[in-house]
């Protein structure tokens, strides 16, 4: 699991996030991308947060991780266009 951001476009009352709105914290890209390059060959990817899709770099990490692991995304679904959905299929 790689908790991405703790940034959310929805504001759930039963959501454990804490509601933050900047990305004060949050890995550079090129981290994210050298702890996926460490992983194992059979790790299988989950990013989560907050929301995935806040990272303006979301989907350039998944791409990167995608050419090397099979992953999966925890979202709310709220940010996925259909270039997104394209893409997944």
């Amino acid at each position: 699991f790689l908790e991405l951001t703790h940034r959310c476009n929805l504001k759930c009352v039963m959501c454990f996030q804490p509601k933050k709105t900047d990305s004060a914290g949050e890995l550079e890209t090129a981290e994210i991308k050298r702890i996926i390059d460490g992983l194992p060959a059979w790790a299988i990817v989950t990013f989560t947060g907050g929301e995935p899709f806040m990272r303006r770099d979301f989907r350039e990490i998944l791409a990167y991780s995608l050419k090397k692991r099979r992953c999966n995304i925890l979202t709310n679904a709220e940010l996925i266009n259909d270039a997104d959905i394209d893409s997944f299929v």
